[in-house]
């Protein structure tokens, strides 16, 4: 049969050696022989067997699992997972404020004028659903998007990379509103946007979570909060910026999360611990602080943890307040502290003692006054 192909065969024993003519360029290996052989031979002829044994890349690999754990992750909080296209245009994202010069990748030969780069951010694919479902009466949209943007690299680095992101957007109700709710339950702002951020990292088992205020080209230039784990910038949360949703017709508040994905998943600890119910019970004490407007209540936060130490179970912000007699461009800002002792009950005094010394902290340390 290899004859028939004007192929020069000669056999050694059990090994068949073929000299391959030149217009036959297709016949490479050895694998190609024997394709040859089986079409000639006809491969209805061939008796059909199971493969046998385990191939190598059988199964999910770690990183796979926990991107679909995340996604199941995200779907009970509420929210629709979409896919979009990795293909886009300079214009689509400059519609949201992203740079399409810094780091493109470019196609040689586009097949339409919709599609001449691939995307650097997933704001822009994920904002465009968004305003897609404005367009069609959708006003409750709360969604989700893994999937990878593409960079250039800089010089002396790698060509380019392909960094896997988390996108998530929020806006309307997560579900319809019934006589008997109230109309804001449900509804989208900074703090759930913010809150659904907190629930999957503290979830993914990463510690070290810190939000700072900051800037970004697609939202709003006060509402914007960069995500910090240890110190390392992880992604950016925010209100989209007036600006874009005037352009883009947007008759609602926006609000939408962009994560790294390869650093949260880096960071991970998905093996869970048990922790012992408490013996003894807890205190509270609520404290009231004025600071400026633009001073991070997460600080005192901070502080609160720092001061009390192992005694301080919990400390969360529960009012905030603007108004005579608070001081023009100040508010108070009121913190509810859980104390709790491993291996006895409090007493009043105790627990006393250790919030006047974090009184004491905020004002040395931070310079703020504690309202009476």
């Amino acid at each position: 049969m290899l004859k028939r192909l004007q192929l020069e065969v000669k056999v050694d024993g059990e090994v068949v050696h073929c000299l391959v003519p030149t217009f036959r360029n297709d016949i490479r290996r050895e694998a190609d022989l024997i394709e040859e052989v089986a079409r000639l031979y006809g491969y209805d002829q061939i008796p059909m067997t199971l493969p046998k044994g385990i191939a190598p890349r059988a199964g999910e690999s770690p990183r796979r699992r926990l991107e679909n754990e995340i996604r199941q992750f995200l779907t009970r909080l509420g929210l629709q997972e979409i896919v979009t296209l990795s293909l886009t245009t300079p214009e689509t994202e400059r519609m949201w404020g992203i740079d399409a010069k810094e780091g493109t990748l470019e196609l040689r030969n586009p097949l339409t004028q919709d599609h001449t780069i691939v995307r650097t951010s997933l704001l822009p694919s994920v904002l465009s659903v968004v305003s897609h479902n404005f367009r069609n009466g959708v006003r409750n949209v709360w969604v989700f998007e893994l999937g990878k943007v593409y960079r250039h690299g800089k010089v002396g680095e790698m060509a380019s990379t392909e960094p896997r992101r988390l996108c998530i957007a929020i806006t309307g109700n997560c579900y319809p509103v019934r006589w008997n709710l109230p109309e804001e339950t449900g509804q989208a702002d900074f703090f759930a946007l913010k809150g659904i951020v907190e629930r999957l990292l503290d979830w993914l088992g990463i510690e070290g979570i810190s939000f700072e205020r900051g800037e970004h080209p697609t939202l709003h230039p006060h509402r914007t909060a960069i995500v910090k784990v240890k110190g390392e910038t992880v992604g950016v949360l925010g209100e989209v910026h007036p600006k874009w949703r005037q352009q883009n017709d947007l008759p609602q508040p926006v609000f939408i999360a962009e994560l790294d994905l390869e650093s949260l998943t880096a960071q991970a600890k998905l093996e869970r611990k048990f922790r012992p119910l408490p013996t003894f019970p807890s205190t509270q004490r609520d404290i009231a602080v004025v600071m400026p407007e633009d001073f991070d209540a997460a600080k005192v936060l901070e502080l609160i943890k720092r001061v009390g130490g192992e005694l301080v179970e919990e400390a969360s912000v529960f009012d905030e307040y603007r108004g005579a007699p608070i001081p023009e461009g100040h508010r108070s800002v009121g913190f509810t502290i859980t104390l709790r002792a491993k291996d006895r009950t409090l007493s009043s005094d105790e627990a006393d003692q250790i919030v006047q010394q974090i009184k004491a902290a905020i004002q040395t340390e931070l310079g703020l006054t504690i309202r009476g």
